[in-house]
């Protein structure tokens, strides 16, 4: 069969610029989000927050928000709410100084600190936020970033709320209170309190030196370290944060150290594992690390 290699040509001269064209042309991302008709059309009345809020239940707060429901009401009554319904969430589109507009928000101020609480008490991704407060992507973050700053300001104001070293009087409270959980056990006269590690994983850095810095090897993974110091209740009475996960607990600890040392009455001590130094000997030891279950000297 012959052909018209001028035909050719411009055949092969359109089926090059086609595929020019198409490999310039940008591609239609997918919509990984979800949309307005594709959630709850009203967050205010009907969502799965305003199921758990309406129930009232501590169970039910306690588990999602990691507080009970009279908590939740303390906070809102000590300036969460009256920030929320005063202040305008700050957007690049509107006046930083103008008024709030309570009525045009998705979420009132029990929904506002019921979706902080619940972003920081969970390790859920935010479309889940975004189903059980009915909000879009960009209102979820903006509504976030916003109920954070608030937040914050009330815990810093609230005298509760207040991470601070126990004294002498608390501290026998607390001695009393765990030899009670554990009458049968020995050596804990005198014990005031708890000192764990915590590593929370991390994003490995594309940066080499943050990278090293938080690579645990005990754990073969990318952490950060935590020490925290807590009562029998489970009041943290202090602790240390974001920490490099590849520093030894001991050395994270080193400013607990220093309360231990200097505002830590004879005879009173904390109960922790063998990665910390005990502080002394005798009476004037520290740290203390309990026998474990079968174990003997």
């Amino acid at each position: 069969m012959l052909m018209d290699d001028d035909k050719d040509l411009i055949l092969f001269e359109f089926i090059r610029l086609y595929l020019l064209r198409s490999k310039n042309c940008p591609r239609r991302r997918p919509k990984h989000y979800l949309t307005r008709p594709e959630l709850l059309p009203n967050p205010r009345l009907i969502s799965g927050w305003q199921s758990i809020y309406t129930s009232r239940k501590d169970r039910a707060f306690i588990h999602v928000l990691g507080i009970d429901v009279a908590t939740f009401n303390y906070l809102l009554a000590s300036g969460f709410r009256k920030a929320w319904n005063s202040r305008p969430i700050k957007q690049t589109n509107t006046n930083k100084a103008g008024a709030s507009r309570i009525g045009a928000c998705s979420l009132d101020a029990a929904g506002g600190l019921g979706l902080s609480l619940h972003y920081l008490c969970s390790t859920m991704g935010e479309s889940a936020l975004q189903i059980i407060f009915a909000l879009t992507p960009l209102t979820v973050s903006w509504y976030i970033n916003f109920a954070f700053k608030i937040l914050l300001k009330v815990l810093c104001e609230l005298p509760e709320a207040c991470i601070e070293w126990l004294n002498a009087e608390t501290m026998r409270e607390n001695s009393r209170l765990i030899n009670a959980k554990h009458a049968d056990a020995q050596y804990l006269d005198g014990a005031f309190g708890f000192m764990d590690g915590l590593n929370l994983p991390v994003t490995a850095s594309s940066i080499d030196i943050k990278q090293n810095a938080n690579y645990n090897g005990w754990l073969h993974s990318h952490v950060v370290s935590n020490v925290i110091v807590f009562s029998p209740d489970g009041t943290i009475m202090s602790v240390v944060i974001n920490a490099p996960g590849s520093w030894h607990d001991s050395n994270v600890a080193r400013p607990i150290y220093l309360f231990l040392r200097d505002n830590t009455p004879s005879g009173f001590f904390l109960l922790a594992n063998s990665a910390f130094p005990k502080l002394g000997t005798g009476e004037a030891q520290k740290i203390k690390v309990p026998l474990k279950l079968g174990a003997w000297i």
